[in-house]
């Protein structure tokens, strides 16, 4: 519980309002951990532990609306359920993406190890911490964009004050210390840095603060270079941050490249099938024009045929016309009455003969000359449509290649994401 407390208070901005999942701590504290971080302010608290005879009795022990004590996995727990989860098992970190799963969006994950020597992977042998931190420190990196990692110490020394004072400034000096040995490293993980600014001092019970102290000044030089290990993997953390910062803005301008090829790709094949639409009219109305053209072509040469016929029978009325005048002068100079009459009745049937053909002449030459007209206007909506269906056809293959070069372009802009990706 000594190791576990000092936690709560530095992560107090965290805890405050939050639904907190804590792990692999009620076994060892019987609850008490996560009855201090529902004091702390924390919304709720569900503590899962795999001993579940201490389940049991923590959940006797503590009955409060705001606790909850599981036995065995979190795995039946809803997803995005808790806003930070704390482990203190690392037994469990072969589980951070089920852990992942349950936390909500912008939620953090504090994970806490030992320090000083400890081995951090059940395969790794003893001596071989440095590895495995790094190990863990690149599993997190790989799940969570920001990894921050706090140095927990346990500090031994004296206290010294007046008598009659207890309101007077704390003065902490560091001069005399032993080592700077690491009890225990915890990693604060999430989607954003914490915020956490500050550095916190929690007393200890002297005998076990003299305890603790003892055992890290032995094994003090066998992990002295361990700190500058840890500045050395923080620095290559931070690299890799950055680097990774800039792979996701290249990634998100691929992106958004990637977005607006598409849409000039879905707009260029829109915008052909349309012309090829109109196109298509184009050529069915021109064809239905051609058709009209020869229907007024076969008018006008019937009514030539007939016009010809018209004026054809008015030249022969014509000359009947003429002859019966002739016989008619004749019959009255011989003084033949009756025959006058016969032949006058006959030229009038054949002047009549004659207006009658030049009226259907006059008819055939108006009907013609509009035969003819609708010829030159179905010829020129012909010209017209032929001109459009080029023009359309022009801008159908126009936009079709610049629907195959966006394509093209797409293809290029998706092929290059794995060697920026690779680089």
């Amino acid at each position: 519980m000594s190791e576990l407390l000092p936690r709560h208070a530095f992560l107090d901005p965290l805890v405050h309002g939050a639904r907190i999942l804590e792990v692999g701590a009620v076994a060892k504290v019987s609850g008490e951990s996560a009855v201090a971080l529902h004091d702390r302010g924390a919304a709720s608290v569900v503590s899962v532990d795999a001993d579940p005879e201490a389940i049991a009795a923590a959940g006797r022990d503590f009955a409060d609306a705001g606790l909850r004590f599981v036995a065995g996995s979190f795995e039946s727990l809803a997803p995005a359920s808790f806003d930070v989860a704390l482990i203190h098992d690392a037994g469990l970190l072969g589980e951070l993406d089920s852990i992942r799963r349950v936390l909500a969006p912008g939620g953090h994950l504090v994970v806490a190890i030992e320090g000083a020597g400890a081995s951090f992977d059940p395969a790794s042998r003893p001596g071989d911490s440095d590895g495995a931190y790094r190990e863990l420190v690149r599993s997190l990196s790989t799940r969570f964009p920001s990894v921050e990692v706090v140095t927990q110490r346990a500090v031994v020394g004296y206290s010294l004050s007046l008598s009659h004072g207890v309101d007077h400034p704390l003065l902490i000096v560091g001069d005399a210390a032993a080592g700077d040995a690491a009890s225990h490293f915890l990693f604060l993980c999430g989607d954003r840095p914490s915020g956490i600014a500050r550095q916190t001092l929690s007393l200890l019970p002297a005998a076990t603060a003299f305890e603790r102290a003892t055992a890290e000044v032995s094994e003090g030089e066998a992990t002295a270079g361990l700190f500058l290990e840890l500045a050395e993997l923080e620095e290559e953390l931070r690299r890799s941050g950055e680097e990774a910062s800039g792979l996701r803005d290249v990634l998100q301008a691929s992106s958004i490249e990637s977005t607006q090829l598409r849409a000039g790709l879905e707009s260029a094949r829109e915008e052909a099938a349309r012309l090829q639409g109109e196109l298509e009219i184009v050529d069915q109305d021109a064809i239905g024009l051609a058709g009209k053209l020869i229907e007024a072509k076969e008018t006008i040469e019937t009514l030539g045929a007939e016009l010809e016929a018209s004026r054809v029978e008015a030249r022969r009325a014509h000359a009947l016309a003429k002859g019966l005048r002739v016989e008619l002068q004749a019959a009255g100079a011989d003084g033949a009455e009756a025959g006058e009459d016969e032949m006058g009745r006959r030229l009038r049937d054949a002047e009549e003969r004659v207006e009658d053909a030049r009226r259907h002449a006059r008819e055939a030459e108006e009907r013609m000359r509009a035969a003819e007209r609708r010829a030159e206007a179905a010829e020129s909506a012909r010209a017209e449509a032929s001109m459009a269906a080029r023009r359309h056809r022009h801008e159908a293959e126009a936009a079709q290649r610049s629907a195959a070069g966006f394509a093209a372009s797409l293809s290029e802009s998706g092929a290059s994401k794995p060697e920026r990706n690779a680089g």
